[in-house]
């Protein structure tokens, strides 16, 4: 059976979870990540190696305030659980903050998309995949999805129609939009 495995954008997830998939309170869906990954690998007909989630925590600011701080253990909790579920690895970059021309604070992500490039070539090269299933809606994964497909490996993309880049549509072998079936297919349960 082929092996495949997950790419998750965190950041892109994390919004389209937001301002996409709101639950009847209007928060964001809360996700088990193991069964997410798990669905996305079985609707590839394959079998999950790894589902990688990457992303940044939040940026903390040398006098943090207590919302900031709740932020940051919200993050650390989250990342925490993330790695405790099997055959998943948590990548993080950081958060780089600037102002812009007119002195409003911008934020962006450092290092994340590197990170899953190093991991999409690494696994490529070395005959650990034959597919490979990205979430995002980036075009700057275009040079690392056109490098795997150049070793033979078949990508599929899941994203939003509201949040995807059309050069990254372009480049993928399949493309499926993430919708509710698949979301509400992977709600976390709390057990009783």
């Amino acid at each position: 059976m082929d092996k495949s495995v997950v790419f998750i954008d965190g950041g892109y997830f994390s919004k389209l979870l937001k301002l996409q998939f709101p639950d009847s309170r209007g928060f964001p869906k809360k996700i088990d990540y193991y069964k997410f990954g798990n669905i996305l690998a079985s609707k590839s007909n394959s079998e999950l190696l790894r589902t990688y989630y990457y992303d940044s925590p939040p940026y903390i600011s040398p006098q943090a305030e207590q919302p900031e701080k709740l932020r940051q253990k919200k993050f650390d909790e989250f990342i925490y659980n993330l790695r405790l579920l099997d055959k998943f690895e948590v990548r993080l970059g950081r958060l780089r903050k600037y102002n812009n021309f007119q002195g409003q604070p911008i934020f962006e992500q450092k290092g994340v998309d590197v990170l899953l490039a190093i991991d999409a070539l690494n696994l490529s090269l070395k005959n650990k995949i034959s597919k490979a299933i990205f979430v995002t809606g980036d075009s700057d994964f275009v040079p690392v999805i056109q490098a795997i497909k150049d070793e033979g490996i078949e990508v599929l993309l899941y994203y939003h129609s509201s949040a995807v880049h059309r050069n990254i549509l372009q480049v993928c072998d399949q493309k499926m939009i993430l919708d509710d079936g698949i979301i509400d297919g992977c709600l976390f349960i709390k057990n009783p």
